[in-house]
């Protein structure tokens, strides 16, 4: 017993005296806080920010080049020191370089600070991410710093809709949104990178900004239920007939046939994108005529386009692009919507067309690529395409010629024109293309898309009338 009251006197003694030198502190102009030392976690570290330099060293005569990050950021406390856990990811978030860089450096809250980490002229190009983890000693307690660093999480939904983007604290946990729709598709997760390699984990605490990519996959079922009941009404079979006559009585022929589709409806009229090569009228051949044939097996009279102002005929071989046109009444035929933005590599994509004669004919693939071709066994006359074109593999043949390319939203993104001998790949021209030949052949400066039947009204009007004339 005698023990433990000694024990006990001896530790209030101390704290007596401790409390007592600490109100003489003020006196002595003493701060003690330069003698606390807190740990602070990454909550606290501002989101990089890294730029890849190069340093040219002609110290020895001959130039050396040193290739480093340049990294920045900031801590919301002082720092007195800290230590950087840097990871450098290739594009595909593969793990190139790691490497722990330790300074004793005096940061003051909020100010941005800077360190280099040196990597190898194979590793700087190829790096698509760099992530920094740190940890660091303040002689000011962080729980006192008000709030702790904040951090953006950006969601890119990849339907058409606009991103959007979530503020946290540094360290917490985003949560996670409703899972996004996307025409013919269903949602299977959020990613760390665009393509799809990596899945987030929203348990995961958010200590730096982040971009999440939402994907999905393709819902064959649902896109092939929307090609078969709507798709497929705006997609026809084009013969072209051209031919000789002699005293009224045709004497020679020869018919080809090809795809196409409607792009624009309006009072009766039907107008239609093909190739140059499928509406060309043969050399040797005065006269030519056109049948188009829709997914029900309906016949049309068609008819070449004809700018009313120019009067130039819209077909072009160095587009193969041409635009026909028909009349009625009553049909089932609808214009089908067309993509303002050329696709990108490796969406999913379905052609439709009449390939060796087979009509309403469903196809899918994906584009590879984009790039020129050169039609060995077609004139210039027919197609003289000289621009990049799209790459799929979507099959196509013989006869698919001038049918739609769609994306899976069933926007029309290009117009099948060439395929390759021995191969599944197939060439369409692009979308901006598309348009390109339209407001140049179709759609004049005072003439807009839902005008076009007016001008044709008028054209016919005057002919009529002329028929009239010759009679009497």
């Amino acid at each position: 017993m005698k023990r433990f009251f000694t024990s006990f006197f001896t530790i209030l003694l101390a704290m007596v005296m401790l409390l007592s030198l600490t109100a003489c502190f003020p006196l002595l102009d003493f701060d003690i806080s330069q003698y606390l030392s807190y740990q602070v976690d990454n909550s606290y570290f501002e989101p990089i920010t890294y730029t890849p330099q190069t340093y040219t060293d002609t110290s020895n005569g001959t130039p050396t080049y040193n290739y480093v990050f340049e990294i920045s950021s900031s801590c919301v406390v002082d720092l007195y020191q800290y230590t950087a856990d840097v990871k450098i990811y290739s594009q595909s978030l593969n793990l190139l370089d790691r490497q722990v860089i330790n300074k004793t450096q005096d940061v003051a809250a909020n100010q941005s600070f800077c360190f280099v980490v040196p990597v190898t002229s194979s590793i700087q190009s190829s790096t698509g991410h760099v992530e920094v983890t740190f940890t660091g000693r303040s002689h000011s307690n962080p729980l006192l710093a008000g709030s702790k660093a904040q951090v953006k999480v950006t969601f890119v939904y990849n339907n058409g809709n606009a991103n959007s983007v979530v503020t946290l604290n540094s360290g917490d946990r985003v949560t996670q949104p409703t899972n996004p729709t996307k025409p013919n598709h269903y949602f299977v997760g959020w990613y760390t990178n665009p393509s799809f390699t990596s899945q987030y984990d929203f348990a995961t605490p958010v200590t730096r900004n982040i971009t999440l990519y939402a994907k999905y996959q393709l819902d064959s079922l649902s896109l092939g239920e929307q090609i078969y009941n709507d798709t497929l009404k705006g997609v026809v079979t084009i013969y072209n007939k051209c031919y000789n006559t002699l005293l009224g009585f045709e004497t020679t022929s020869v018919t080809s046939q090809g795809s196409g589709f409607c792009f624009e409806a309006s009072n009766g009229y039907y107008y239609l994108l093909t190739n140059c090569h499928v509406a060309y009228r043969d050399t040797g051949y005065a006269k030519q005529s056109f049948t188009i044939v829709d997914y029900l097996g309906n016949q049309y009279q068609g008819y070449m386009y004809s700018s009313p102002s120019s009067k130039v005929d819209a077909i072009a071989s160095s587009y193969d692009l041409a635009c026909l046109y028909f009349k009625s009444t009553d049909t089932p035929v609808k214009a089908l919507p067309m993509a303002q933005a050329n696709p990108s590599l490796g969406i999913n994509v379905v052609s439709i067309g009449t390939p060796q004669g087979n009509s309403n004919t469903v196809t899918y693939g994906k584009i590879s690529d984009y790039g020129t071709v050169t039609l060995a066994d077609t004139s210039a006359a027919l197609s003289d395409v000289r621009f990049n074109v799209i790459f799929h593999n979507a099959d196509i043949d013989n006869g698919s010629s001038g049918g739609p390319l769609f994306n899976t939203n069933l926007e029309v993104v290009g117009v099948n024109y060439a395929g390759a001998e021995n191969s599944t790949m197939g060439y369409a021209i692009p979308i901006k293309r598309v348009r390109e030949f339209l407001n140049k052949y179709v759609y004049t400066q005072n003439t807009k898309a839902n005008e076009i039947s007016l001008a044709f009204f008028c054209c016919n009007y005057l002919l009529f009338c002329g028929k009239i004339l010759a009679k009497n």
